[in-house]
């Protein structure tokens, strides 16, 4: 339940949501959970309603569409990412290695990093792969100096970057990914970095009973009605 009414199926909540569920709102008997920024509190709505999420999916297919245009335009070859994870999220083609069948789930599905915006190093380890795959097959093998086919570009080790890691970030078992969880203290981080700019809203000031020069019902102005 939101303070807009009940949620539907096709509506989504946000990660700024866990903490605030995890004191009961949005529950049967418990406070509803913010649709929208509160401008006096700062605090974030956390949820998307279904007409929102069609115009955040109208904007991205706009953009990609530009992309894809000026492509067309200037004759160059376009990889499109975007067409590959709305594949992968679909269920369709889901890439599994050495047994790890990867998606598009939170957490747990292996791509995605915790902000559920930005792919983690499997994620970017699986665009590079279809990405030197693209290369490969518009290209072919490189030419060498003798006239010789040389070799094509390698593919990534995945099963590397599955459970070995690499010199940033140590391997991990994606068993032991089920062991995350997502404090409220690393949400209050996430939300530093989309905070809005609140000093720029427009405020509003509510006016309070002790305001001495707050004029009184009768003196107000009534609305006239015009015919």
């Amino acid at each position: 339940m939101a303070d807009t009414g009940v949620l539907t199926d096709n509506d989504l909540v946000t990660l700024f949501a866990g903490p605030l569920i995890a004191q009961g709102y949005g529950l049967p008997n418990g406070p509803p959970l913010p649709d929208n920024l509160d401008l006096f509190t700062g605090q974030p709505g956390v949820v998307l309603r279904e007409a929102e999420v069609e115009i955040i999916n109208d904007r991205i297919d706009t953009l990609n569409g530009i992309i894809a245009g000026a492509a067309d335009q200037f004759g160059t070859l376009l990889f499109d990412a975007n067409e590959l994870f709305d594949e992968i999220a679909s269920g369709e083609n889901l890439p599994t290695f050495g047994g790890v069948t990867l998606d598009t789930t939170f957490l747990l599905g292996g791509i995605f990093s915790y902000d559920g915006i930005h792919p983690q190093n499997i994620g970017y380890a699986l665009v590079a792969n279809e990405l030197i795959k693209f290369i490969n097959a518009e290209f072919g093998p490189r030419i060498n100096v003798d006239g010789s086919d040389g070799p094509t570009i390698p593919e990534v080790d995945m099963g590397e970057v599955l459970f070995e890691g690499d010199w940033q970030n140590p391997g991990i078992s994606p068993a032991k990914a089920r062991e995350v969880v997502l404090s409220e203290e690393g949400i209050q981080q996430l939300y530093q970095l989309f905070l809005p700019k609140l000093d720029q809203a427009p405020r509003i000031r509510r006016p309070g009973t002790e305001r001495e020069n707050r004029p009184s019902s009768e003196s107000r102005r009534k609305p006239t009605v015009r015919n």
